[in-house]
């Protein structure tokens, strides 16, 4: 009964210790842009180049309207839109997500993990 119990915690404890080491330290990814395409700003209204005071109402308009941004992704490209009353512009960014570390890394943090319980396991049954 001991030895069992002795067996549940350190595994437990070994799951545990896994768990908040991968969580806060190794469980980093990069996210590079690979490719960028912009597009040409479009204005949904012309503004005509005069002094007067509906265009200054119109200039005035554009001013204060709010910019908003959408942000889509599809795949491994980046589609973001930012536009306002007057006018809108959009770009696409090809990205490439990729580990820092490689499989072989965490392969060999879980055969040092199974040691290390198993090395604690065997001088606490000893």
């Amino acid at each position: 009964m001991k030895k069992s119990l002795i067996n549940i915690i350190v595994i437990v404890a070994v799951f545990l210790a896994g768990i908040i080491l991968g969580k806060l330290y190794f469980s980093k990814t990069e996210i590079k842009i690979v490719d960028r395409v912009q597009y040409k700003t479009e204005w949904k209204t012309k503004i005509i180049k005069e002094n007067t005071p509906a265009n200054f109402d119109q200039l005035y308009n554009c001013y204060i309207s709010p910019i908003t941004i959408n942000a889509d992704v599809k795949e491994n490209i980046f589609h973001v839109t930012a536009k306002d009353d007057c006018k809108e512009s959009s770009a696409d960014f090809k990205v490439k997500v990729s580990d820092k570390n490689g499989w072989k890394f965490y392969a060999g943090i879980a055969a040092a993990g199974i040691l290390a319980g198993g090395i604690v396991t065997y001088k606490l049954l000893k």
